[in-house]
């Protein structure tokens, strides 16, 4: 097979990138950081895809080389495979099963379908394979430095070796064996899984014999519940026919609140209709009048009258006027005689005297009214004070009654709250034995699925390893044959220890895939086409198969123990949940009475804390009391003794002679006053200026009568336009006659609006006050469901008990019910206290089979392990004497070239001992006391050996080598370059490609005449 050009579209930095490869030896040049690494990847990533899923960048693949221009994943490669020529292409998802990949037949175009990956099709050989034995990295070399110690490399060296694989030991393998038996049963058979399932069934069967005894006493005990129970059923019964006869109340409540509704929605309807006649009523051509256009007809009238009380007015002006020219034209006036005016103004000053005198004696009579008060408010605080002490005395008695109260109710409180919380611990402990049997169930759970999940790997894993070996055994080839039997069984022998010990870890089904690639390169080319005959490899194919079988079986029957013991586990939760639920009805029910007596106890603390306020109240508001009385007391005896000795009389016969003299003087001023019409001595005067103007006011006047006539003929005409325009408007309605018929009129239509305005806002608000019956059913609805209702009680014989009195019985019937129900329950829970630790015979006997089967498994577990153990004795034994060799010719050929024939053979002992033969002087040296370059040459042979030794068989495979002389001197890097080239050509233009970032390679490659040296890395950056 030869790999013929790259083209990668997006893969990593390259884009579009392509690089063409010659038959033979490639060495392909690049700096660092070029894309070498990357090539490789994505030679591996085309053919095998990547499957892990490891979530570091650095680790996985498929998103290390993700494009840098975040363009998807994708490339082709161009090979010949048996003489023909292919395409394959690839763009990548997120796993294989999202990748898409198609092969075409180069020359004809057509695609080719494949079952697996093209690796595994083209290559015959997994991906594991293909990089453990055609692909050397650079980081796979055995570089001696601070961070390898060399301990480590000898075991890498010896795992190459004895198993073809650096990364598999024999002695790893071997001790994980052993470590997994001792797991199971300790060397003295005390300790182990086994031990503690074979330990747990004694103990087990002893517990059956008690759990007998138990279950007799159990059963004595379910009689007296069952007694309880027939009781609770005849007091249902009684409970029964109560709500019956509450039922069949209610429904008489019911007809009566349907009996309510139907009388509001008929009253409703009458509403409706009376809002319809009022809207006929107030209909017009424009439809129902609106209340703006009642109040402009109503300002209409008003502007009519206000033109009318305008006119009339103005006539009564010009009456005035005409009235006042007959006067002012018939009027004689008389002189004020000299004097009389001064005389008047002398009377004033006097009546000023005589008020300040009336004021003085005024305020003295108020002063002494004042004293008088203060002694009356002096003897009404006494008075108050006095009863106030009464009170306070029918407080203090109170506060000590209501005291003594608090106490008695305390105590009552504080015991129910012990007794609700031995109800609480109950509950808890109850609960506690829940959660012990949920987290029980769980762990069961966890061990099944766990079983299960062991189970399913192991199963699966067999019957891969089956088909393969099936597969093997049935292959028929046309130039293959067994090259050497000994390591084929080696192969089989190792893939079944393999499977063996993947039952304790899974991690070690990887010893069965470095044995079937052992029974891989047991196979080589051969002329005529002939069947596989391995009778080893059939009847351990045959005893696997029996394994699956009985393994099956015995997971059938551990899945029905299972699930009869979770039915038992679930019946014994279901009756904890019963118990809990009884329980908190109990403790929910004690907490209400505490709860209840708390509020009393509440209520009774209030009142007390209220009545020790108001006492604190009332003696306030005796000292308050006794402070106003001292200060009325003082505000007294601060008035004077003046007005405290005031005569009331004497005061009031002054004021009165004080007020002759005024009414003296005044009757005086108002005759002059009357004389001549006047109100006051000011008007007097005006008055004799008067009488100069008033021929002039008659001119004045006769103007103004002339002018308000023209005024009353305007607004005259003014009203009767606008009456009669209003007079046309309410013609609609009926005829007027007259402005107080319009008026009334409009009077009518405002009420009317503003009473269909009330009805429906009145209806509207019955509507808002509707029930959910009245809203949800028409009225003959309604009327049909009250005549239902009264159908239905028309045979029942209704009690005389009302439904709260009905419903006080059906409360102490249930009382009586739930004390029964609490002495079952008490019952209950006393068996329960009793056998609270104690596991019944089914759980026991389900516990036992449980541990049984667990010693069934892990006796068949220690017994695989013990074949386990023999079948990779013998594997390494045959190995030693069929693999071994094969590789360590093969080594030796390599490492002769590699330097320079100076060795001329590499060897292994039984020991593993590694030595080489120096070609001069015949002399053996172990490897430990080589230099790092020579150390670093047989790791690279064995290397070479194995990927040679798989390329042989699959017709000279390409060989994939990332910088493998990077750590080599010149000379080594010489020889090992020629060595590659005449490996290449002794097997026919065998590829291989070298990828190095070392500039003396390519020009030593140039040197050599079979070396193609390709610099497109270089050209391409």
């Amino acid at each position: 097979m030869k790999i013929k050009k790259l083209a990668l579209d997006s893969f990593g930095k390259f884009q579009n990138f392509t690089i063409d490869l010659a038959e033979g030896f490639n060495v392909i040049y690049g700096h660092n950081e070029s894309g070498k690494s990357t090539l490789m990847a994505f030679i591996m990533m085309m053919f095998y895809g990547y499957s892990g899923r490891k979530q570091s960048v650095a680790d996985n693949p498929r998103t290390k080389y993700l494009p840098w221009g975040g363009q998807k994943m994708s490339g082709k490669i161009y090979f010949e495979s048996e003489g023909v020529a292919y395409r394959l292409e690839r763009s990548f998802g997120k796993s294989n099963k999202t990748d898409k990949i198609k092969v075409y037949q180069e020359h004809t175009g057509t695609e080719v379908q494949i079952k697996s990956s093209p690796g595994k099709h083209f290559f015959n050989v997994n991906g594991d394979t293909f990089r453990q034995s055609l692909f050397i990295f650079t980081n796979q070399s055995v570089i001696v430095s601070s961070d390898i110690a060399k301990d480590e490399i000898t075991e890498r060296l010896l795992n190459l070796v004895t198993t073809g694989s650096e990364d598999t030991s024999y002695d790893e393998a071997k001790k994980e064996i052993e470590e997994a038996k001792q797991t199971i049963l300790s060397k003295n058979k005390k300790k182990g899984k086994l031990a503690e399932a074979q330990h747990a069934i004694k103990e087990l069967k002893e517990n059956l014999m008690q759990a007998y005894e138990d279950e007799k006493e159990k059963k004595q005990v379910q009689s007296k519940i069952a007694h309880l129970k027939e009781n609770a059923h005849e007091i249902f019964t009684e409970k029964d026919e109560l709500e019956k006869a509450l039922e069949s109340r209610r429904l008489m409540d019911q007809s009566e609140v349907l009996s309510q509704a139907v009388d509001r929605t008929e009253k409703a309807v009458e509403l409706e209709e009376e809002i319809n006649a009022l809207s006929n009523q107030l209909k017009t051509e424009d439809g129902l009048i609106e209340k703006s256009v009642i109040l402009s007809y109503q300002n209409q009238v008003s502007e009519i009258k206000n033109l009318q009380k305008e006119e009339e007015a103005i006539r009564l002006e010009m009456m005035e006027l005409e009235r006042k020219l007959t006067e002012l034209d018939a009027e004689d006036r008389e002189e004020i005689p000299p004097g009389l005016t001064q005389e008047l103004k002398s009377n004033e000053e006097a009546l000023s005297s005589l008020e300040k005198q009336i004021e003085e004696t005024n305020k003295r009579i108020e002063e002494a009214a004042r004293y008088q008060k203060e002694v009356d408010k002096a003897d009404q605080l006494t008075q108050q004070y006095e009863e106030k002490e009464t009170d306070l005395q029918q407080l203090q008695e109170e506060f000590q009654q209501i005291e003594e109260k608090y106490k008695i109710q305390l105590e009552q409180v504080e015991e129910e709250e012990e007794a609700h919380l031995v109800l609480a611990r109950d509950l808890e402990a109850i609960e506690n034995r829940k959660k012990d049997l949920e987290q029980y169930i769980q762990e069961e759970e966890k061990e099944f699925n766990y079983q299960t999940d062991s189970f399913r790997l192991q199963h699966q894993t067999k019957l891969d390893y089956i088909n393969d070996f099936e597969d093997i055994m049935n292959q028929k080839t046309s130039d293959r044959q067994p090259k050497n039997k000994p390591l084929l069984i080696a192969g089989v022998a190792l893939t079944l220890a393999g499977v063996g010990l993947g039952l304790v870890n899974p991690y070690l089904y990887l010893l069965a895939a470095l044995g079937l690639i052992l029974a891989f390169l047991s196979y080589r080319q051969s002329g005529a086409p002939q069947k596989i005959e391995h009778s080893d490899l059939e009847e351990r194919v045959k005893k696997l198969n029996e394994e699956v079988a009985l393994a099956e079986k015995e997971y059938r029957r551990q899945q029905e123990d299972y699930e009869l013991k979770e039915e038992e586990n679930r019946q014994l939760l279901e009756a904890l949940e019963e118990d809990i639920g009884k329980l908190q009805t109990e403790s929910q029910e004690a907490l209400r009475t505490v709860e209840r007596d708390k509020e009393y106890l509440f209520d009774l603390e209030k009142n007390f804390s209220k009545t020790e306020n108001s006492q604190q109240d009332q003696s306030n508001e005796l000292k308050y009391l006794e402070e106003q009385l001292n200060a009325a007391h003082k505000e007294l005896n601060a008035y004077p003794d003046e007005i405290k000795d005031i005569d009331m009389k004497e005061e009031a016969s002054h004021l009165q002679e004080m007020q002759e003299k005024i009414d003296g003087l005044n009757e005086r001023k108002d005759a002059v006053l009357d004389q001549y019409a006047v109100e006051d001595l000011y008007d007097l005067t005006r008055l004799e200026n008067k009488i100069q103007t008033t021929k002039k006011e008659l001119g004045d006047c006769r103007a103004n009568l002339e002018k308000k006539s023209r005024h009353q003929k305007t607004i005259h005409k003014q009203e009767k336009d606008k009456r009669l325009d209003l007079f046309n408007k309410l013609s609609v309605f009926e005829k007027i006659e007259n402005l107080q018929d319009a008026q009334d009129l409009v009077s009518r239509l405002d009420d009317k609006r503003e009473q269909l305005s009330q009805l429906q806002v009145q209806a509207q608000t019955e509507k808002a006050n509707q029930s959910e019956l009245e809203k949800s059913y028409s009225l003959d609805e309604l009327k049909e469901q009250r005549e239902d209702i009264e159908k239905q009680l028309k045979d029942v014989n209704l009690t005389s008990e009302t439904t709260e009195e009905l419903e006080s019985q059906l409360d102490q019937v249930t009382d009586r019910l739930h004390e029964i129900d609490k002495e079952i329950s008490k019952t209950e829970t006393e068996v329960i206290e009793r056998f609270r630790d104690k596991a019944n015979v089914s759980q026991i006997e389900s516990e036992l089979a449980h541990y049984q089967g667990k010693e069934r498994k892990w006796q068949g577990i220690y017994e695989d392990l013990e074949r386990s153990e023999k079948y990779l004795e013998e594997a390494f034994e045959e190995m030693q004497t069929g693999f071994s060799p094969i590789v360590n010719q093969k080594t030796s050929e390599i490492f002769n070239k590699l330097t320079g024939g100076k060795y001329s053979e590499v060897k292994v002992s039984k020991d593993f001992d590694v030595s080489i033969e120096d070609h001069e002087t015949q002399d053996l040296q172990l490897w430990e006391y080589m230099s790092t370059g020579t150390i670093e040459q047989i790791y690279l042979s064995l290397r070479l050996a194995i990927s040679e030794i798989i390329a042989e068989e699959e017709g000279h495979l390409p060989l994939f080598l990332d910088d493998i002389f990077a750590q080599y001197d010149d000379e080594r890097a010489r020889n090992g370059l020629r060595m590659l080239a005449e490996l290449s050509k002794q097997a026919g233009d065998h590829q291989i490609l070298l990828f190095t970032c070392h500039h003396r390679i390519t020009e030593w490659g140039r040197e050599v005449e079979d070396i193609t040296v390709n610099q497109q890395l270089i050209n391409n950056q």
